[in-house]
C-alpha cells in the first residue's frame, strides 16, 4: 500500500519536474498562456452538455499553471471575493503582456458564454498568438539578413579600400624610384 502511495507521489513529482523544465524553455508566460487556452479548449470540448463554472476552470487553470500559478491564484481570490472586474486586471497586470490582456478579457466571460462560444474564443487567441509568434520570427530573420548585409557590404568596401591603397602605394613607390 505504501509503495503504491510512493510511486504515485514520485510520478507527481517527475510530472511537476517536467512542467517546470518545460516552462523554463518556453521563456515567456505567452507559452504558458497558450497551454491555458489549450485548456480551456479541452475544458469546453468535453464539458460541451453541461457548462462548468467560472470558478471551477479557474480552479483548473491555476492547477496546471507553473510561472502563471501567483496569477491565477490572486485573480481566484480576488473573483471569490466578488471582485470580478478588479480581478481580471490584476491577472492583465500580473501577466504583463498584451496577450495576457486579452486571455483575461476572455477569463472575464467564461460565466456568460457556453461552451461552444468559449470553443470559437480559444481558437481565435490560439491564431493570434500564433500569428504574433510569426511575425516575432519574420522580423527576427530581417533583422539576421540586415546584419549579415551589413557585414557583408563592410567586408567588401574594406577590400576595396585596401586595394585602393595598394594601388596608389606602388605607384608612389615606383614614382620615388624614378626620382632617386
Amino acid at each position: 500500500m505504501k509503495q503504491k502511495a510512493r510511486r504515485k507521489r514520485f510520478g507527481q513529482d517527475l510530472q511537476r519536474l517536467w512542467l517546470l523544465l518545460q516552462s523554463r524553455l518556453r521563456g515567456s508566460p505567452e507559452g504558458e498562456l497558450y497551454d491555458s487556452c489549450i485548456t480551456l479548449k479541452n475544458l469546453a470540448l468535453v464539458k460541451q452538455q453541461k457548462s462548468l463554472s467560472a470558478d471551477a476552470i479557474y480552479e483548473m487553470l491555476m492547477l496546471h499553471a507553473i510561472r502563471l500559478r501567483p496569477a491565477y491564484a490572486g485573480m481566484l481570490s480576488l473573483y471569490r471575493s466578488g471582485r470580478d472586474a478588479e480581478a481580471f486586471v490584476f491577472f492583465a497586470e500580473a501577466v504583463g503582456t498584451k496577450a495576457g490582456k486579452n486571455f483575461a478579457s476572455i477569463l472575464s466571460k467564461l460565466d456568460e458564454i457556453n461552451p461552444a462560444e468559449m470553443i470559437t474564443q480559444m481558437q481565435v487567441f490560439q491564431n493570434m498568438m500564433a500569428e504574433r509568434r510569426v511575425t516575432q520570427a519574420m522580423k527576427r530573420v530581417q533583422r539576421n539578413s540586415l546584419m549579415i548585409t551589413l557585414w557583408s557590404s563592410a567586408a567588401i568596401f574594406a577590400m576595396l579600400i585596401n586595394f585602393t591603397v595598394v594601388v596608389v602605394f606602388l605607384q608612389t613607390m615606383e614614382t620615388l624610384q624614378t626620382l632617386f
